[in-house]
């Protein structure tokens, strides 16, 4: 299984970055002589070291993000740095869509702040006037309070929280087309497959987030997920046939006695 997932990844990464080749209109022949001597050299080594980290990535994502950094290499070619075209694959391999957009926020929201402060970082205050003059508007911030929401509501039978918080990280992928409720429903059935997995700490700090989850826990949080999957696909379905009033009460299953009615 492992060895087939790494395979696929690596079709995947070479099939997205022949893409990319495909629609630039720079040709070999067209390259000075110090470009293909970079494409010849250090850029087949950066080409393996995306190949080893995609190998090992879960996310299609981050595999797509890696080929469009080993293509933009390619194309600047030997004016770039090679340590910060390691550094970007290093982030492209670590960082989900959502964590992307998140700091892409952050970035909108207080980057004035940083140019002007010389110690490199904006303080407790300015950053709380920074989001409330300027809220996020982040795809999926929504979606990880709607989850928590039905963890708190149903038991919490997944613990800590934060887990729920790294696996959304990892499984929501915006844009959220589809709507939230579609989104719900797949966050609960994969996290019902994946809940068993070891999810590690973010910031690399300390043991994995997922260290309470025992066996036991680990079948209760299963069979949560997939509790939760199927009451949101009946209010779906209950919506679908105009009876709004008994989709609204699977809803409340979900969410708990103060979700609204009407």
């Amino acid at each position: 299984m492992l060895t087939k997932r790494r395979a696929e990844n690596l079709e995947y990464l070479v099939n997205v970055l022949l893409e990319e080749f495909k629609k630039s209109n720079k040709q070999l022949e067209q390259l000075s002589e110090e470009h293909q001597r970079f494409l010849q050299t250090d850029y087949v080594e950066l080409v393996a070291d995306g190949l080893r980290k995609a190998e090992n990535t879960r996310a299609k994502e981050r595999i797509a993000r890696i080929a469009q950094i080993l293509f933009s290499v390619a194309e600047i070619g030997p004016a770039i740095s090679l340590d910060e075209a390691e550094e970007l694959l290093r982030i492209a391999t670590n960082l989900s869509d959502l964590d992307v957009a998140v700091l892409r926020e952050i970035h909108r929201a207080q980057a004035g702040f940083l140019k002007e402060n010389q110690a490199g970082r904006v303080n407790r205050e300015t950053a709380n006037e920074a989001w409330r003059d300027s809220p996020p508007k982040i795809d999926g911030l929504s979606l990880v309070k709607m989850i928590k929401k039905w963890n708190q509501t149903n038991g919490k039978p997944v613990k800590p929280s934060f887990l729920l918080e790294v696996m959304a990280l990892e499984i929501l992928v915006p844009p959220f087309s589809g709507g939230y409720p579609y989104e719900l429903k797949s966050f609960f059935s994969t996290a019902a497959e994946r809940i068993g997995e070891v999810w590690a700490d973010p910031a690399g700090l300390g043991p994995p987030v997922s260290d309470q989850m025992d066996a036991a826990k680990v079948a209760k949080g299963k069979q949560a997920f997939r509790t939760a999957e199927e009451t949101v696909s009946r209010a779906l379905r209950l919506a679908r046939e105009g009876r709004n009033g008994d989709a609204l009460q699977e809803w409340r299953k979900v969410f708990g006695r103060l979700f609204p009615l009407s």
